[in-house]
């Protein structure tokens, strides 16, 4: 396979069902084209920051879940039909042991090299890791402005209202 050229950057999801298979697929369609190659925000990821929403702040000791999605895996499929959290009262600072954004890439570069080894990536190609802002991460499940600020790690956070 020839050298990548990398005229070609995709963002975002590929709506597919493995990284393997967005790989496959993405070499297949743009090949040389492209220099860096996605995961495809597959599995868990499939609905962009949701998982942060389901893996993350519903399971996080400091914050409560105020409305949850009314579907079975917690995914929202209509706008008004989504996550709201806030801080539970008191909740002055917080920390995020594991987003799970490093676990996902290790298991999708361990696909992506050895694709790339057998030659099906070009080579000279890279793999690509993309992570949502902090506010894109969190504005969507907090309404209250204090806890948005402190979603996104902040230190200092304002008094709580109550």
């Amino acid at each position: 396979m020839p050298q990548s050229t990398g005229n070609v950057l995709l963002v975002g999801s590929v709506p597919l069902d493995s990284a393997e298979e967005v790989f496959t697929t993405c070499t297949a369609g743009l090949g040389s084209h492209l220099r860096m190659f996605p995961d495809g925000e597959v599995g868990a990821r499939k609905s962009w920051i949701q998982c942060q929403a389901i893996f993350v702040f519903d399971r996080h000791p400091s914050i409560e879940c105020v409305k949850r999605p009314q579907s079975p895996d917690g995914l929202s499929r209509k706008y008004g039909d989504n996550w709201a959290f806030r801080l539970k009262p008191g909740v002055d600072k917080l920390d995020f042991y594991n987003l799970r954004y490093a676990d996902w890439a290790a298991e999708s570069y361990q696909v992506f090299d050895e694709l790339r080894k057998q030659g099906v990536i070009p080579a000279g190609a890279r793999f690509q890791v993309s992570l949502p802002t902090p506010l894109g991460g969190c504005a969507a499940f907090f309404d209250q402005p204090r806890d948005r600020d402190a979603s996104r790690g902040e230190q200092d956070l304002p008094p709580d209202p109550a």
